[in-house]
């Protein structure tokens, strides 16, 4: 019989513990958080933090030791071996041996990463599968339609998102929100052994093969396969001395995140809400990832920051032109404030389902009427676009000899 209060409270819950002897439950584990039903701690789990949240029917530690700081898990969550801290994984999530989840990501319904997989900052929509030794941080992933046909990453991939000049303003997009959240766009295939260097707007329906260095955008179903580079040797670029059309494109970039970041919550807060199943731990978990996905966007906005003042500690700026530090802060208040677009209509089509007899999310999201699932997109992407253009007015144009250079 342990001593300790708490595991002694989550045993008498219901809780099944290993070899209680080589569990630990930290201090300040709120038992209350930690569903009645099906939960299994096997030996070398450690629970911290009074933000850790466990649905019904998860199991951790079946291959290795795992510990959750503050992490959130919705139903049957299976974490092999790993750590995961400050992010929200939803139902029916699987976690191989070794995982670093740190904070930051969500996860949702169904989404797979196989083991050594490294995540920061990160967000798969459901289904989307990665394979090991992967490196993905700063990154948005959609695309696929079930278990059977989703959005695959190869073993060994590495999303770039660190700079020669020290920066991080390098989040990329793998599908988008507007579309993805409907779970009807093709899936997107990132061969083993690839590189991309962020960021990146990348396409539904897009194939990358094996061994691949990903440095442009790619649109919706196309097929990339890139050789091997040529051999360079020049002196390095001075921090900060870019081209106005390569600093625009990374602006344009890291707004369009943010802006995509901000309408996946207007669909958590508006949509989502009430998938959470007619029971306390499942409103918590959605309050979570709001409150991560209002972080995530913290974090773009410092890291767009980062890149603005080095630009301009490097660069020569001309007569009566505002810094591009101001600029930018300016074009970010104006997406973050930007009003959003409500569609009452397609919130109530929806979410009526769920409303009426408990609906699951993405047995809903499945059944959806074709006509429906064309409104919601258009409705979401005009909150994109909403956001994008508040950013654009306020920012002005970067290229002034030739617009056109922006996205």
């Amino acid at each position: 019989m342990t001593k300790d209060p708490i595991m002694a409270e989550l045993v008498h819950r219901g809780v099944t513990i290993h070899c209680p002897q080589s569990v630990y439950i930290a201090p300040d584990i709120d038992p209350t958080r930690i569903s009645r039903d099906g939960v299994v701690l096997h030996p070398g789990t450690q629970l911290r933090g009074a933000d850790t949240l466990i649905g019904p029917d998860c199991v951790l530690g079946e291959e290795g030791p795992v510990t959750l700081d503050n992490a959130a898990l919705g139903k049957r969550v299976h974490i092999k071996g790993g750590y995961v801290t400050r992010s929200a994984l939803l139902d029916d999530v699987t976690i191989g041996l070794g995982a670093q989840v740190r904070e930051g990501c969500i996860m949702e319904e169904q989404t797979t990463l196989g083991h050594n997989v490294g995540l920061k900052q990160t967000i798969l929509m459901p289904y989307v599968t990665l394979g090991s030794q992967i490196n993905f941080c700063d990154v948005m992933m959609g695309g696929g339609t079930s278990r059977r046909d989703h959005s695959e990453v190869g073993s060994g991939f590495v999303h770039f998102n660190f700079t020669p000049i020290g920066t991080k303003a390098t989040a990329s997009l793998f599908g988008d929100v507007p579309r993805g959240v409907f779970l009807r766009q093709k899936r997107i295939f990132l061969g083993g052994m690839v590189g991309a260097v962020g960021p990146l707007k990348v396409g539904f329906g897009s194939v990358v093969g094996a061994g691949s260095m990903m440095r442009n955008d790619i649109g919706d179903d196309e097929f990339v396969l890139t050789s091997a580079h040529d051999d360079v040797r020049r002196a390095v670029t001075p921090s900060g001395q870019m081209k106005p059309a390569k600093v625009a494109a990374i602006i344009d970039h890291n707004l369009n995140y943010m802006a995509q970041v901000r309408t996946l919550l207007l669909w958590y807060t508006s949509v989502r809400w009430v998938f959470c199943g007619r029971f306390r731990l499942g409103g918590l978990l959605n309050q979570q990832v709001q409150g991560i996905l209002v972080k995530a966007n913290e974090e773009r906005v410092k890291r767009l920051r980062d890149l603005a003042v080095v630009i301009d500690d490097a660069q020569d700026r001309k007569p009566g032109t505002l810094p591009l530090r101001e600029r930018v802060d300016a074009a970010i208040e104006a997406l973050m404030q930007a009003e959003l677009p409500q569609d009452e209509g397609v919130i109530a089509n929806v979410t009526e389902p769920s409303l009426q007899r408990d609906a699951g999310y993405l047995d809903t999201m499945a059944g959806l009427d074709d006509a429906i699932v064309a409104d919601g997109q258009a409705w979401l992407q005009s909150a994109v676009d909403v956001c994008m253009s508040a950013a654009s007015r306020a920012l002005g144009d970067l290229v002034v000899d030739d617009p056109g250079l922006r996205h």
